[in-house]
């Protein structure tokens, strides 16, 4: 089975090798009981770049070391930094409970089960690189809810934030992976949701959008898809994207999922935590009992001080308060994002206000005095929360 669906010879030969390497390191990594390569690479679907020296794997590796063992947590931090010196391609490792997957959990720290995309995808995209197959709580595609794409959508925008900001040569990449999460998204609303990015463009090239699209919206997504499996780069006009698309989607889905508007977007983050906290969907730490978003925002809280981030008096009482670090740093994305394509001050200024209301350090954000500043501050955060 091949990694990529358009790479040659040589980059499929050079994964090849990547996927050995990982295996020999992981092989004597105490408590393992599997490895899994997730995402478009496990599907066989992965994104090339052609370049006149050969083609070069644009896919993130994703690696799951599957065991019991909390050891795993650390061991999947020293794979992703051993083997992310000595290869060209991102590589992220993470660890995962066999009962995790087993009972259908969002999070190794999570008690109840949920219908998440990545589980989804583990059970049917996913390649097991060693050991046995693990067993994944089966997931009927067609009942993902549509908060999978609020969040999709929200968690793009986090991470394409400084490459846009920078106007760095993977923008036009990164702009495409939020055209692709609209379209997934829109899969999610008519329940049509499917691993396979051939059959999703198939799927959104019938379909009738289930709420009111701008004109051209299905060429501009159907175009992200095909340049992700063909490898081909957009032009340089497509770089800053639809911005179009990416709010008339996120409207109507964050509405119907939250019942808040998008407008006015300067008070969106506070509005989508409020709301967002008492919808289970939106999470992904549900304790066994209790409130779901207290849970998850002490859980966060725990996670950034192990990080090495600032945990502030605010962040404590937004935690208890069951307001989230991790809905407030998504929801923050989209006034920076917009900020950031439509060159408008205010929404910058308004993402800024929207970290600060959310607990992070005044003085750390006032030091993130221009875009990409702010979204690399916003990124590295968002990174611990997800």
């Amino acid at each position: 089975m091949r990694y990529t669906e358009a790479g040659d010879a040589g980059l499929e030969r050079s994964t090849s090798e990547l996927m050995d390497a990982i295996v020999a390191r992981a092989r004597d990594i105490e408590g393992i009981e599997s490895v899994l390569l997730g995402g478009s690479l496990g599907r066989g679907e992965g994104t090339t770049v052609h370049e006149p020296g050969g083609d070069r794997l644009a896919s993130d590796v994703e690696i799951y070391l599957v065991g019991r063992a909390s050891s795993l947590r650390s061991a999947a931090r020293g794979l992703e930094a051993d083997l992310a010196s000595r290869h060209g391609a991102e590589i992220s490792a993470a660890w995962l409970h066999p009962d995790m997957l087993r009972r259908g959990r969002a999070k190794n720290l999570s008690w109840r089960p949920s219908r998440t995309i990545r589980l989804y995808e583990l059970a049917t995209g996913s390649r097991t690189l060693l050991g046995t197959s693990p067993t994944v709580r089966p997931i009927d595609p067609a009942t993902l809810p549509l908060g999978e794409g609020v969040r999709l959508i929200l968690n793009r925008l986090a991470e394409a934030a400084p490459e846009l900001a920078t106007g760095s040569g993977d923008a036009a990449r990164w702009t495409d992976k939020i055209l692709i999460a609209c379209g997934d998204t829109l899969l999610l609303a008519t329940g049509a949701y499917t691993v396979r990015y051939r059959d999703r463009v198939a799927r959104l090239a019938a379909m009738d959008a289930p709420w009111p699209m701008p004109e051209g919206w299905r060429g501009a997504v159907i175009a992200a898809y095909e340049r992700k499996l063909s490898g081909s780069a957009a032009d340089d006009g497509d770089a800053r994207g639809d911005d179009g698309v990416v709010v008339a989607t996120l409207a109507a889905a964050a509405e119907r999922v939250t019942g808040q508007p998008l407008e006015p977007i300067d008070s969106f983050p506070a509005r989508f935590v409020a709301a967002g906290a008492r919808r289970p969907e939106l999470l992904r730490y549900l304790p066994p009992i209790g409130p779901n978003a207290t849970f998850e925002g002490l859980v966060l809280l725990a996670r950034s001080w192990r990080a090495g981030h600032r945990v502030t008096a605010r962040m404590l009482g937004r935690a208890l308060a069951g307001r989230p670090l991790s809905l407030a740093l998504q929801a923050t994305a989209l006034p920076l994002y917009l900020g950031i394509v439509r060159a408008e001050p205010m929404l910058v200024r308004a993402a800024g206000e929207a970290l600060v209301w959310a607990g992070l350090p005044a003085d750390e954000v006032g030091a993130a005095d221009e875009p990409a500043r702010l979204a690399d501050l916003l990124r590295r955060r968002w990174s611990v929360a997800t």
